[in-house]
């Protein structure tokens, strides 16, 4: 706290009203947090009363990189959820990436065949049709993916969010701690900075890694995007000396949801009598959605097919 406010971000005021909703939330379920009025995020900060500085310096630029959108209209049923988590506990990664989480699952499954490199045409009652016209029946099937055109029944089509993320290699860190560096520039193409070999994993090269993400929409090709990036590495990080490894344009990186909720539900997962949904589209654009509403649609999986015997 007392770093916060002697570093002229939050007044005393802000880190009353931060603490005060660090209690609340602290208090309150998830399903409750996703029942709560909806409104954009930017719209809750101000009623709850923070201050245009703490806005603009820290919740803006670091929820940006979140809901990968700059402007906060994200639900603020999200923010709720996303503040009370980072009140919970650290940000973490797997030790060898995001990938761990699959190979965990697959890892687990004892009577399953996994088919690779099998693209799906079309989902019908219980049969999956591939694109090589091979066809897979089946006495229920999960759909784990947002492509609305595979389905039967016309759905709505998910609208997505997009960002850059580029990576660095560089001599030196410039800090030490695992954090998260804010690029608080109104004019910045950079959001945020972080070094993934200041964290503990698998896989880690001789020299210092660093991610560039960027958010905001531009119409640089990769060559000037880089060249954009570097001088701005230069100029607001003071990190001079980096060398270019590899880009990822993310075209799906977040859906783009209306409003939010916690539950899965036969009106929202449901097509048919063989057909469920599952994905965080469903829910709320998190990695923690999409493992719930595969667990409430495999249990409501189960149950269809008890009640068939």
């Amino acid at each position: 706290m007392w770093p916060t406010l002697t570093s002229g971000v939050a007044s005393i005021r802000d880190v009353y009203l931060l603490w005060t909703m660090h209690r609340h939330l602290q208090k309150l379920p998830d399903e409750d947090i996703f029942r709560t009025e909806e409104m954009s995020t930017m719209e809750f900060l101000r009623r709850e009363g923070f201050s245009d500085r703490l806005i603009n310096t820290f919740f803006k630029p670091f929820f940006t990189g979140i809901f990968l959108e700059t402007e906060l209209r994200t639900s603020c049923r999200m923010f709720q959820f996303v503040f009370k988590m980072f009140g919970k506990g650290y940000a973490t990664i797997p030790e060898g990436g995001m990938g761990a989480l699959a190979d965990q699952l697959a890892n687990r499954l004892q009577r399953t065949k996994i088919h690779y490199n099998s693209p799906v045409a079309g989902v019908e009652e219980r049969k999956l049709v591939l694109k090589d016209g091979q066809e897979l029946e089946a006495d229920r099937i999960l759909v784990a993916t947002a492509a609305t055109e595979l389905l039967p029944v016309k759905t709505a089509v998910v609208k997505w969010k997009s960002c850059d993320n580029l990576y660095f290699e560089t001599e030196l860190r410039s800090f030490k701690k695992p954090v998260i560096g804010l690029i608080t520039a109104p004019d910045s193409l950079i959001n945020n900075i972080f070094y993934p070999t200041s964290i503990s994993c698998e896989n880690s090269g001789k020299r210092e890694l660093l991610s560039v993400t960027v958010v905001k929409e531009h119409h640089l090709n990769e060559e000037e995007l880089i060249r954009k990036l570097e001088e701005e590495l230069r100029r607001l990080c003071g990190i001079e000396e980096v060398r270019f490894l590899k880009r990822y344009h993310i075209a799906r990186a977040l859906p783009e949801l209306d409003s939010l909720t916690a539950d899965w539900t036969a009106a929202n997962g449901k097509l048919g009598k063989s057909i469920f949904k599952a994905g965080d589209h469903l829910l709320y654009a998190s990695t923690n959605a999409a493992i719930i509403s595969g667990e409430m649609a495999a249990e409501a999986m189960i149950n269809s097919m008890r009640a068939e015997q």
